[in-house]
């Protein structure tokens, strides 16, 4: 699957905008669901920041957290996109709501209890990751039964351009994986300590 994809180019964009004067008709719940993940995505820098503070000295894995965050980037804007390209929101109206949402930093240690080390955060990330990548299947399973409930092409528009978001949330879930296996085998005891806070966090 080629994962080379930007938001601003994809041809959903111009099928979310041929049926935007369906949107009105969409459980408002969708809305909701868009918003909550855009808010979520909003965060990436400083989910890169803690990456590249957990790297350390090691160029390999800070290279890696540089690259996941370009690709972590687009998908705030792909739900920007969603939301403006359908007809959900007016620009000004998304704009507001991400202004809002500036005023909050994100850390890795107030979320996870945990200090960003190279061995924490892939083993958060990992988890964090297999949940992303389970929220957007959700939520695409339920685009999909409401089209086939309501026959509003807007659904399989979003369905699709949902889809690149959640290929790449599956694709960083295993690149997470293999870089804790590598600690695991060199470091057990803090990689067990570390998937187990992770786990229950």
């Amino acid at each position: 699957i080629n994962r080379a994809w930007f938001p601003h180019r994809l041809p959903e964009r111009d099928e979310l905008r041929k049926h935007s004067g369906r949107a009105s008709e969409l459980d408002p719940k969708i809305k909701m669901i868009l918003l909550g993940l855009l808010g979520t995505e909003y965060f990436v820098d400083d989910y890169v920041f803690a990456g590249i503070q957990g790297a350390g000295n090691n160029i390999v894995v800070r290279q890696y957290s540089y690259q996941w965050g370009i690709e972590e980037r687009r998908h705030g804007q792909a739900l920007r996109f969603c939301l403006i390209d359908s007809g959900l929101m007016i620009q000004a109206e998304v704009d507001a709501f991400l202004e809002q949402c500036s005023h909050y930093r994100w850390t890795f240690e107030r979320q996870t209890g945990m200090e960003a080390t190279a061995v924490n955060v892939p083993s958060y990330s990992t988890v964090q990751e297999t949940h992303t990548r389970h929220n957007y299947s959700s939520f695409r399973r339920y685009l999909r039964a409401e089209y086939q409930r309501t026959g509003n092409p807007l659904l399989l528009a979003l369905d699709s351009f949902i889809g690149y978001i959640e290929r790449d949330e599956g694709a960083h879930e295993a690149n997470f994986r293999a870089l804790l296996k590598i600690y695991l085998k060199y470091r057990p005891s803090q990689t067990v300590w570390a998937m187990n806070k992770s786990f229950a966090s």
